[in-house]
């Protein structure tokens, strides 16, 4: 049975890897630039999301099981040497990246684990930037700690 996105977003393939959606990829390519440019380093797609919380092990029925981690799986990652990108300048700083569609970013279980990840995982070293498409264009979010 073929997978579908209930939002619309068609998955992409380019030079190997997998996309979520065509803005997703957009964004990839324009980080490319950044780059090429040597304005950011160590650009990736994200492949093994971040534990946000480890459940451990219970007794169910006299059997030990392992409850499945509650993890959240952003889209991209680099490492901002001297880069300003939607409007953020970014110096030094490891930029974590998730890119949604308007519908999707409102979903409370996309809130809550944004917000469990950003507790964890963000430090003076760390931003979280969001992207999110709406009919009226691109939004963006950063997350900073203060």
């Amino acid at each position: 049975m073929k997978k579908y996105n209930k939002f619309g977003a068609k998955k992409i393939e380019w030079r190997g890897l997998k996309f979520d959606s065509k803005v997703e990829l957009e964004t990839y390519i324009l980080l490319l630039s950044y780059q090429d440019e040597n304005k950011i380093v160590e650009l990736q797609k994200i492949d093994k999301g971040f534990v946000l919380e480890d459940l451990g092990y219970y007794n169910v029925n006299s059997k030990k099981k392992k409850i499945r981690d509650v993890t959240y799986k952003p889209d991209l990652k680099f490492y901002a040497i001297d880069a300003e990108i939607f409007g953020y300048k970014f110096k030094h700083k490891n930029v974590i990246v998730e890119v949604k569609g308007e519908a999707t970013a409102k979903l409370t279980d996309y809130k809550i684990r944004r917000r469990l990840f950003i507790k964890k995982y963000l430090d003076e070293h760390t931003v979280f930037l969001e992207v999110i498409l709406s009919r009226n264009g691109k939004k963006t979010v950063l997350w900073e700690k203060i």
